[in-house]
């Protein structure tokens, strides 16, 4: 209904109209949805994985801001509609919530930068040396995505999972150590299990919890103590 001028000479609302008025209602509404959403979704995945590592014996965990950070920094490269469908995503609140959840049950979080550790292979590549000289040209790698999801290590000729690779590289940035002592075990970079909801992942981690003997799932232990105190 009238509109207001910035010192930049630009152009804003002042007043709407009543179907104006109910627009930005819903909008705000959409947006409330939306982070209701993600708030119970973020914690269902971070409260398995912690629940995983913790059924596994893990001591320390590597994480990345990168992804998290590509929506503020102005670095991502990716076209309009595929930015709109994922970097909105708020991941990195579900890195936080994976972050404080670790560390109450004592697992160390290591921040690292994951530059490159999916163009190399974790076989034949030195990925620290790599993020030192940031090379230019993908000749400089041992390794290419022949499709997704697979990773191809042109050293060796051989096929492994591309997620297994970048998380082994992972390690390797966090802990310096040295995996070549997979060249004898490249199963283990392959098959991994996939687990599409939260039910797949809580029965997962049910005949986890039945496999390991004398340890329960950590937040069912603490429900039952806060149960039994009541």
């Amino acid at each position: 209904m009238e509109w207001g001028t910035s010192k930049t000479n630009t152009k804003y609302p002042l007043k709407y109209t009543q179907r104006g008025k109910d627009i930005n209602k819903f909008i705000s509404f959409l947006y409330f949805k939306r982070n209701k959403y993600f708030y119970d979704q973020f914690h269902k995945i971070s409260k398995r994985i912690v629940e995983f590592l913790h059924l596994n014996n893990v001591t320390d965990l590597c994480l990345s801001k990168n992804l998290a950070e590509l929506k503020n920094n102005g670095e991502c490269k990716l076209s309009k509609s595929v930015k709109q469908g994922f970097i909105q995503i708020p991941f990195i609140k579900l890195l936080k919530n994976i972050e404080y959840k670790a560390q109450e049950v004592g697992i160390n979080v290591y921040w690292i930068d994951e530059a490159y550790s999916s163009k190399s292979s974790c076989i034949s590549d030195d990925i620290i040396s790599i993020q030192l000289n940031k090379p230019k040209s993908t000749n400089a790698f041992n390794g290419k995505r022949v499709e997704r999801g697979l990773f191809l290590d042109t050293v060796i000729s051989k096929i492994f999972n591309a997620d297994i690779n970048g998380a082994v590289n992972h390690i390797k940035i966090a802990a310096a150590k040295s995996f070549e002592w997979l060249k004898n075990s490249l199963f283990k970079l392959c098959n991994p299990i996939k687990i599409k909801s939260d039910y797949e992942f809580c029965k997962f981690l049910k005949n986890m919890q039945n496999s390991v003997s004398g340890k329960s799932v950590l937040w069912a232990n603490q429900s039952t103590e806060a149960s039994g105190s009541t």
